[in-house]
């Protein structure tokens, strides 16, 4: 379920600076449709910000590879964005590729485990993407 509660989202994830508005979604791989929930492999965050100050979410490109869960594409994200991870969904993204996009590497707010995905901007938004959990066998 979507939200649009930045302190909420804070509580979660620690973000580069406050920003004035979000929208942004948890969800697992694989998602949960309604029948019998099985394991899930992946929790991902997908967010969508509009900044304050947009100085502080664009710096430079930075090269990593950063997998894309399927489900990723959310139907409220700006098309970009959803365009972004649509084309790109299961596969693992060379961010290097990427002009508006670099890595990003935060942590849990409770835990401080650290996380790691991507940020893009496109029109005055921000788009943060990470893998919260990774339960998948290795």
């Amino acid at each position: 379920m979507v939200s649009t509660d930045v302190a909420a989202l804070q509580t979660i994830v620690r973000l580069e600076a406050r920003p004035a508005s979000a929208q942004w979604e948890i969800f697992g791989t694989p998602e949960f449709t309604g029948w019998v929930p099985g394991p899930t492999d992946y929790v991902t965050l997908v967010a969508q910000l509009t900044p304050v100050d947009q100085q502080a979410f664009v710096k430079p490109a930075s090269a990593a590879a950063v997998w894309i869960a399927p489900e990723s594409a959310r139907p409220w994200l700006a098309a970009p964005f959803r365009d972004l991870l649509e084309k790109r969904k299961n596969t693992t993204v060379d961010l290097s590729t990427l002009p508006q996009c670099r890595a990003v590497q935060t942590t849990l707010t409770r835990s401080g485990r650290p996380v790691r995905g991507l940020t893009c901007h496109a029109a005055g938004k921000i788009l943060v993407y990470l893998t919260i959990a990774d339960n998948s066998p290795s």
